[in-house]
């Protein structure tokens, strides 16, 4: 499931930017489906899953929020708890983000903060 994580956060990564820029972009927005297909499987086989449990909860009680922005919201503090709990595994899967990320419980915060600024940097037309 590991392979399948780092695979699908690189393809995010790569293919997330060019697509915001061009949402015509069908190349692009593949390799995001294939991405989407990828995560959906390390989440099902995996205790990532609580993210989206959780989130049912909240755009249960508050309808107009988007299920993905909910993700979006409760995904960066998570990471937090994730990587606390796993760091080998965690610092795989977000050195495709930022390489500086250790396998240490101390670096918790960062990965936290990581996912935080990538959502301040997507720019969603």
């Amino acid at each position: 499931m590991l392979l399948l994580a780092e695979e699908s956060v690189k393809l995010i990564k790569s293919w997330l930017p060019k697509v915001l820029d061009n949402l015509k972009d069908l190349e692009g927005r593949y390799w995001l489906l294939y991405s989407s297909m990828l995560t959906g499987i390390v989440e099902d086989a995996s205790s990532t899953h609580i993210i989206h449990v959780i989130e049912h909860a909240v755009s249960g009680l508050k309808p107009e929020v988007p299920h993905g922005s909910g993700l979006a919201i409760l995904g960066s503090r998570s990471a937090y708890y994730i990587h606390k709990a796993f760091p080998d595994e965690s610092a795989k899967i977000l050195r495709q983000i930022d390489p500086t990320i250790k396998p240490i419980t101390e670096d918790a915060e960062k990965a936290e903060k990581q996912l935080k600024n990538g959502k301040k940097n997507t720019r969603i037309r």
